[in-house]
């Protein structure tokens, strides 16, 4: 009687969301009467997720890092752990946070198998907190480097995903586009949309990047910025960060060149070496079939860059993007919009266009 119960409570709830929906949708038609309105579900809990992989995978295969603060509001970095258990069966995850964190957090994310390391924050976070971000990866990664695990996933504390089988969508990418011969890479890198910029020169996104461990190693295994920028910048400029052919050389763009500059190549500041750089060595998969959640900066607007009809070309890299590059199509992207250009005026970094 109590399974018939509790599948009946469990139904209603169903059949309550999808009459919500329903409002929800009716209304937002009424009152933006010149668009189509979607909306999407996603439970905050693991117990509302009944998702599961069809694959174990081998524990010296795959893991995960999560790197970052603990995110408390809703459990949500706890529960991300729970789903990942669930999504991702036998693969090692790794929390990569910090000495300050909650205790009984800790313990709980412990007491769910995940590896945990306490990082010492470092004296000078950087611009945009790329320091912070730095020691938590580079040190996440070693770990799992550490324990000869091939397949490395670099995820942060406040995201998630919710697909089932993304490792088994990885590997297959890899298979379907393999790297040319270099003697610097093993295999492609792979980041999603979300965060990759098609105007920006360099604009790889830092949210997420998946490889093999040597790989990651190399790309995240960089200088803090304050000793590793020196090389970089070839000018006088005292500005931090600096600007380099129109962007700044901060977060994901100083991760990106540092790495380009790992693989033997100077850059030139150009788009179409940035264009060339993502067919050679990387593969950018959309966000969305990757199903991320990030409950922050405008966390309704899901489509904000990839499905702007007011803007002459979206912002965003897509994987339909990006094999357009790999095929080596004449895009012809820079006529229809321009690159995105920073400056500084009165000592104020500003972007002129975005």
């Amino acid at each position: 009687m109590k399974k018939i119960g509790l599948k009946y409570i469990k139904i209603k709830l169903e059949s309550l969301k999808w009459r919500l929906g329903l409002i929800i949708n009716e209304h937002f038609s009424n009152l933006f009467y010149k668009y189509f309105f979607s909306y999407h579900f996603r439970p905050k809990y693991v117990k509302g997720i009944s998702t599961i992989t069809a694959n174990r995978i081998e524990p010296d295969l795959f893991a995960i890092v999560m790197q970052g603060p603990i995110q408390k509001e809703n459990q949500f970095t706890i529960e991300t752990i729970k789903l990942y258990n669930q999504t991702f069966n036998g693969a090692q995850i790794i929390l990569s946070t910090w000495e300050d964190e909650n205790s009984k957090i800790i313990d709980e994310a412990k007491s769910l198998g995940a590896e945990i390391i306490l990082n010492e924050k470092p004296k000078v976070f950087g611009p945009f907190n790329i320091n912070l971000q730095l020691v938590s990866s580079q040190n996440g990664i070693q770990l799992a480097n550490d324990h000869g695990v091939k397949y490395i996933m670099k995820t942060r504390t406040d995201q998630r995903f919710y697909r089932h089988d993304i490792f088994n969508y990885f590997t297959n990418l890899l298979e379907a586009f393999p790297l040319k011969e270099c003697k610097h890479q093993f295999e492609r890198l792979i980041t999603m949309s979300f965060g990759t910029c098609k105007y920006r020169k360099y604009g790889i996104t830092d949210f997420m990047m998946f490889g093999d461990s040597r790989d990651m190693l190399s790309y995240w295994g960089v200088d803090l910025y304050e000793e590793g920028i020196k090389p970089i910048v070839e000018s006088d400029s005292t500005s931090i960060p600096p600007v380099m052919g129109g962007v700044p050389i901060a977060s994901e763009i100083y991760l990106a060149v540092k790495y380009l500059v790992h693989l033997g190549i100077k850059p030139d500041w150009t788009i179409t070496q940035y264009w060339d750089y993502l067919r050679n060595y990387f593969c950018v998969v959309d966000g969305m079939a990757l199903d991320v959640c990030w409950d922050k900066y405008f966390k309704l607007k899901e489509y904000r860059y990839t499905r702007d009809y007011s803007d002459t070309n979206p912002r965003a890299m897509e994987f339909a993007d990006w094999l357009q590059l790999y095929n080596q199509k004449d895009v012809n992207w820079e006529h229809v919009r321009e690159l995105e250009r920073w400056e500084y005026h009165n000592g104020n970094l500003e972007i002129m266009k975005l």
